[in-house]
């Protein structure tokens, strides 16, 4: 799947994982390196028949005969029954063989070599030692089969390079030849112990067609090639002969690595062919074997190959993800050097697959720690202790259910850009939670779980003092995980959950910040009594804050994040006109929403059971509907107020109730008036952040023409003060131009009573509207915020 394709079911990837689950690289690299054609062999399996139905998958081997490159065998057993040591008896053994051997390095002209390059020799046979037992102990081959007995015969070569090569020597390297006896007494001690050893008479046959040279003979380079490898970008390329030394030498440990070090880590050792081709060339210029190791720095997160020869004439490091050419017949790869040289590395078809398994599961890591298409990275740091659990019955559980130290955390959101009639806009698409153990241990794992867009965020704060954690659950009862993250500092554990609940950076300004009571989502306009059935209100809230880009309703048990630009979105809202019973009375102000996907919730386990879990979450499903009416409630009308100013940009001068409004129609071609009378009218004056803009808005009960209108009112009206035969006191609006208002129910399209404070309607309209007041000091009140004096008139 195409990573800016995002689906609630996670499909498999190139290796058979789904991208919430999680694998481990050993796991790719479990089957031993079969380096070895086994088709001639008696009792051989053939590891071409069922190779592509592995390659389908990440599962490999679980109980792999041979430990990776960083496991230590046990010395138990390194002496015999009778106290010989098992390099002692083998060197007794192999007598005949040590003849050959050492006719082989006189004629080879070899025994003046330095010491390091007998080192690498006895690496490069040790190794070669390792490849067949373990092809012998995977493939349960009898001692008559010559496989088994070239894995004897190439131990008795380690051990005479070792023995007599340095005795011809002046110099010495004991620890690193230590190291490499100390390997092959292991080698020899498994084979003794699963009986891989023949007898004396047996092991002192001589096979004709076994190689018994000593150092592999390699060509010599043209400078054109040694040029084009000398300089190859591809990571460090390191070539030693006698037209180049290069001041970097790889030491023999890394060349040909036995196991891991203090700043890498092995996984598995292959022998290959390596030809070169010139670009003017179809044959191949050059063809010589080659050791390739497949190896991880600790500090890095992908996988290397390193390709040296035996005599350090040639050393290729190549990022694992970098461009490789894979050619399935023959099971090659093929990399670019430099200057129209290309190196073709020839493996057996074992190593070929599991090479590519391993490159693919590199890719995938890879992929998933980095932003897809629409994504950002929002959250990135090193948890102290990371600890997942996952249900029994998944398949998926290879992230380490122990707590994991110093795992890489990650947070990434998408966000789509979609086209409108109106233009474009973005749209939240959730967030993706990536974590990987620490680079420093020697199996890479991770995990990857989406969250948000349409489903509740579960949390839980645990811990306390220095050891403060947040815990979060993914998926439905049943199948349900966790995952525990434990940081060195609690801002780095309130900034994880910021980040996945979607509110803004700490340093952003908020454009409001005002206590609330409850908030409701409901298809129409609610009653103040359904408010506190709101299932939100279990959140505990506290207060809300508007940013420029969001509505962040904070509570004692969770959050909601509400994205909308205040300043651009056309927001029409509605202020009930049901006059104040007591002064304990709650305010409320209507907002109209279209449909919206990308409101994300937060909340808290350990406050809200999962009843109210559920239907916190069907009233998240609920906002994603076509039309809907939030409902925000305030103890204070101050506080509806500064809500108000954030949502409109426009301050509230004055808020109260009129106990009419009236508009005179004239009738055309004739002049008679019909007044238009409402009774009960809630007001509002609000004035724009510049004070030049100042509007009048009236919602209306039981009046029908109309259930609310705003218009404008400019400095240049007339505005007259009067008192009315029946005791009222009122302020007329001289030929007013307004928008006549239309009268819609709610079900047509929503915006019945709903105003937009920010956008007007033409002002067709031309008539006197004349607003009374039962108290001359509201009237009073009134005319204050109007942006002209007001005449005084008689009655009327």
């Amino acid at each position: 799947m195409e990573p800016n394709k995002r689906s609630s079911t996670w499909f498999g990837s190139p290796i058979g994982l789904r991208p919430d689950q999680t694998t481990s690289l050993a796991l790719l690299l479990e089957s031993p390196s079969l380096s070895y054609n086994l088709k001639g062999t008696a009792a051989s399996r053939h590891p071409q028949q069922n190779l592509e139905q592995e390659y389908d998958h990440s599962e490999t081997r679980t109980d792999s005969p041979l430990p990776t490159e960083s496991n230590t065998d046990s010395s138990n057993g390194a002496t015999g029954v009778d106290g010989e040591d098992v390099l002692e008896e083998l060197s007794r053994r192999a007598a005949n063989l040590f003849k050959l051997f050492r006719l082989a390095a006189e004629r080879e002209r070899c025994m003046d070599q330095p010491i390091e390059q007998w080192l690498r020799v006895a690496t490069w046979w040790l190794l070669k030692t390792r490849t067949y037992l373990s092809i012998v102990t995977y493939n349960k081959l009898p001692l008559s089969d010559r496989v088994c007995q070239d894995c004897q015969r190439y131990l008795a070569k380690t051990l005479w390079v070792i023995e007599k090569a340095l005795s011809l020597s002046r110099e010495t390297l004991d620890t690193e030849f230590g190291v490499i006896k100390d390997g092959l007494r292991k080698l020899a001690n498994t084979m003794k112990q699963q009986n891989l050893l023949t007898p004396m008479e047996s092991i002192a046959l001589v096979a004709q067609d076994f190689d018994y040279s000593i150092m592999v003979q390699y060509p010599s380079f043209t400078p054109d090639i040694w040029d084009a490898l000398s300089r190859s970008n591809r990571g460090t390329s390191v070539l030693q002969g006698q037209h180049l030394t290069s001041s970097h030498q790889l030491p023999t440990s890394d060349l040909l690595p036995l196991s891991d070090t203090s700043e890498t880590f092995v996984y598995a050792t292959m022998f290959v062919e390596v030809m070169l081709f010139e670009r003017s060339r179809e044959a191949p210029s050059f063809k010589f074997p080659c050791l390739l190791s497949v190896r991880r720095q600790k500090t890095e997160k992908t996988p290397e190959i390193l390709i040296a020869s035996q005599n350090a004439l040639l050393s290729l490091l190549i990022p694992l993800d970098s461009d490789i050419n894979w050619h399935m017949q023959p099971h090659a790869l093929e990399i670019k050097v430099r200057m129209g040289v290309t190196a073709r590395v020839q493996l057996s078809s074992w190593d070929f697959y599991g090479l590519r398994r391993v490159f693919n599961y590199t890719s995938h890591l890879h992929l998933r720690l980095q932003p897809w298409a629409g994504e950002e990275l929002i959250f990135e740091a090193t948890a102290k202790s990371v600890q997942y659990t996952a249900p029994k019955s998944s398949e998926s559980q290879r992230f380490p259910a122990l707590p994991t130290p110093n795992g890489v955390v990650r947070v990434f959101e998408n966000v789509t850009t979609e086209m409108s009639a109106s233009g474009t806009c973005n749209t939240q698409r959730g967030f993706r939670l990536a974590v990987m153990t620490d680079p420093a241990t020697r199996d890479l794992r991770y995990v990857c779980h989406n969250m948000g867009f349409g489903n509740l965020i579960r949390y839980a704060l645990i811990g306390k003092d220095d050891n403060q954690g947040l815990q979060l659950s993914f998926g439905d009862a049943g199948q349900e995980s966790s995952m525990t993250l434990y940081f060195t500092s609690n801002q780095e554990r309130l900034d994880l959950l910021r980040s996945i609940t979607g509110q803004p950076d700490t340093n952003e300004v908020a454009l409001t910040d005002v206590a609330l009571r409850s908030v409701i989502t409901s298809d129409g306009v609610p009653t103040p009594s359904s408010t506190y059935e709101s299932p939100i209100s279990s959140l505990g809230l506290q207060r809300i804050r508007v940013f420029p880009n969001s509505i962040i309703i904070e509570g004692s048990h969770g959050v909601l994040t509400d994205r909308i630009d205040v300043r651009s979105t056309t927001l029409r809202m509605r202020l009930l006109h049901n006059l104040p019973q007591s002064p304990d009375q709650l305010h409320m102000l209507l907002v109209y929403r279209q449909e919206q996907s990308d409101l994300t919730m937060g909340v808290s386990q350990a406050s809200i059971p999962i009843s109210t879990q559920q239907s916190l979450a069907e009233a998240l499903r609920l906002a994603s509907k076509p039309e809907t009416v939030r409902a925000y409630q305030f103890e204070h009308l101050h506080e509806l107020h500064r809500f108000q100013a954030a949502l409109t940009g426009s301050t509230v001068g004055y808020d109260g109730y009129a106990a009419s409004f009236s508009i005179a129609r004239r009738r055309m071609l004739v002049p008679v008036y019909t007044q238009w009378k409402a009774s009960i009218v809630r007001l509002q004056i609000v004035c724009s952040a510049n004070g030049k803009v100042v509007k009048l808005a009236a919602f209306f009960k039981d009046f029908r023409h109309a259930s609310a209108m705003i218009f404008e009112v400019k400095p240049t009206d007339v505005f007259e003060s009067f008192t009315s035969r029946q005791g009222r006191f009122g302020v007329r609006l001289v030929d007013a131009k307004f928008a006549m208002p239309r009268k819609t129910a709610l079900a047509d399209d929503g915006n019945e009573g709903f105003l937009d404070f920010r956008t007007l309607e033409y002002p067709g309209e031309h008539d006197d509207i004349m607003i009374s007041f039962d108290v001359k000091e509201e009237r009073d009140k009134f005319a204050e915020f109007l942006p002209a004096l007001v005449n005084r008139l008689h009655k009327v």
